[in-house]
Formats: structure tokens, sequence, C-alpha cells
């Protein structure tokens, strides 16, 4: 079990202790600072210990109970991994709001992690297009080591000018789906009319991004990718394009020079490097730009940017692809 886990409920458990510590101190009929004649209402631990046994990681037995014998319509576990049931219980998840997910077609993953970004069910079933600009964000379904998960863990402390969600919500009309496959992108990007700005999250390295657990060529985005420029092209010729993923942009013909290519003019923006949630710089949301400066742990700055600071010239085939040429903080 992961200690961030055991750090929430820890924490929870302490938050709960305390209280019962208050409730159990002994009260003098004297008044505060005198010693009572008998203490005759102390909660003793074996009193307590009910309570606990009642509660599993942020909801009751019951509830976890019900979590792992939900199934989908299918007839599939939806919950078959316990740290999916925990995290979910962590984010206040109810069973109703997964069910009503479930029946729709969502797994595990993706419930646990649209509760913990604090959609609600509409917001999850229904694009509402108001006067805001457009945005679809991906976030790739494989994220054990929690790095995109961090970035709305409030226990993480987070700056929010780098939580990239919270912020683009704000702007935009946003569209969420959590990705094992490419197939969600391109749904994702046929519901959304409009769109003016695109983020797809996953892990990543100079020649493709990885979005499920598993090797296979869906599991993944990569050069040779034919559908995907199917879909770039459709898309508005101002949306921007962040490619939230390391090192895609490392090197001659990279992932991110194949995104621009197939984006025919598009801005679009990627790291050359590994980067960390909290390296994010959102220069401005609405059109869209950001950077990426690195924080030493002892919160210095180490000045790096997104891209080169000073690009040669840039490759015809890639000429959509953004250089910063300044790395101010913001």
């Amino acid at each position: 079990m992961q200690w961030s886990l055991l750090r929430g409920w820890a924490k929870r458990g302490l938050a709960t202790l305390a209280i019962a510590s208050a409730y159990a101190a002994p009260i003098s009929a004297e008044g505060p600072g005198h010693e009572p004649s008998e203490p005759t209402n102390v909660v003793s631990f074996e009193k307590l210990v009910p309570f606990f046994q009642e509660q599993e990681f942020g909801m009751s037995k019951q509830d976890a109970e019900a979590l792992a014998m939900m199934k989908n319509m299918r007839g599939e576990p939806v919950f078959p991994e316990e740290r999916e049931r925990s995290l979910f219980g962590l984010a206040r998840g109810t069973v109703s709001y997964a069910q009503t997910l479930a029946n729709a077609g969502f797994d595990g993953t993706s419930i646990y992690r649209f509760q913990q970004l604090g959609l609600s069910l509409d917001e999850i079933l229904s694009f509402h297009d108001t006067e805001r600009p457009n945005a679809v964000i991906i976030y790739p379904a494989d994220d054990d080591a929690r790095t995109f998960e961090r970035e709305m863990d409030a226990e993480e402390g987070i700056a929010e000018e780098h939580q990239l969600f919270r912020k683009a919500s704000q702007a935009y009309d946003t569209w969420v789906r959590i990705a094992s496959n490419e197939r969600t992108i391109y749904g994702a990007l046929a519901t959304v009319p409009d769109i003016k700005l695109l983020i797809i999250g996953g892990h990543g390295n100079p020649s493709s991004m990885r979005l499920g657990s598993d090797e296979s060529e869906e599991a993944m985005l990569d050069c040779s990718d034919a559908e995907l420029r199917e879909y770039l092209s459709l898309l508005p010729s101002d949306c921007s394009i962040f490619l939230y993923s390391c090192e895609n942009a490392a090197g001659d013909d990279s992932f991110a020079d194949y995104v621009a290519l197939q984006a025919h003019g598009r801005r679009v923006l990627a790291a050359n490097e590994e980067f960390r949630t909290e390296d994010v710089w959102i220069t401005s949301i609405y059109p869209f730009n950001a950077c990426i400066i690195k924080q030493n742990y002892d919160g210095r700055v180490a000045l790096e940017t997104l891209r080169k600071q000073e690009s040669a010239a840039t490759p015809a085939h890639a000429t959509a692809v953004e250089h910063d040429v300044t790395y101010s903080r913001p």
C-alpha cells in the first residue's frame, strides 16, 4: 500500500483521535485547572475500537464491500483492485456515484479520477457548450506513481498556479477523459466542437506517449498513428495542443515534431526533458501558453524551459512546434 494512502488515513485517524481525546478528558466540577475528584466520563480505548472497525479508507465497511462487489453492465468487477477502492474512498466517493458511472461504461480507475477531480455526473456524462472556449483534457489511466493524481491532491501541497486542470476548468468548458487507449482520445475529440485547447497527458519518451499499463500499440501514441492525423486536422486552426508528458520534444524527429506536422500549423507545446507536475507554469490560460521552470527541493528555481531556450532554424517539418525563447518566472 502506498505511503500516501497511509498518510491520508493517518491524518484522518489522528483528527478523530484528537476529538476523542478531547471528549474523554476528565472534567473537574471546580472548573478548568483543577483535578477532578473522579474521572467518570473517560472513554476507554476499547469503546473507540468499534468506530475504527466500521471505517475503511474514508467509507463505511458496508460501502467498501459494495464497491468490491460492484459489477458493470457486462458483469465484470468495476473495482477489482483494493487500491482503486481505497483511493475512491479517500476521495469521498459514494456508491451511487460509482454505480451510475459503471452503468455508463466507465472503469474503476476513471471513476476514481473523476471523483478526485471533483466532476459531477452531469459534467462527465454530458458536454455543455456555453460561451466559454472548449477544452479536451486527457489523463492516462496508468498512473501508479500518481504523477497526475498529485495535481489535485491537497495533501501534496501543490500550489494552485501549477494545478492545470483547476485553472483550465475555470476558463473553459472542459471534457475530461481517462484514457487507457487511443480510442478514448479520438472519442473525446469527436464529442466536443470547436476545441481551443487539447491537453494530452501520458508517460513519454522522445518517440511516444504511453496511456495504459500494457505494451500494446493501442495503449500508446507514437509516430505511426495515422488516425491521430485525421482527428488533429479537424481541430480549429487556433487550437493549442499541450503534450503533457516528459521528453516528447527531445531530439530530432520526435513525437512532438510528428504531432506538429499532423496538426498543420496548430500550436504545439511539448517538453524536451523530464519534469514534475509542479514544474509547469501556466503563463496564459486563454489562449493557452505554459513553460516549465524546474524547482529544486529547497525552493530555488533552476532556469530550464519547456523547449530549447534559443532555437536554431526550426526544421521545416516541425514549424508548428513551440520554442520558448524566454523563461522568466510568472
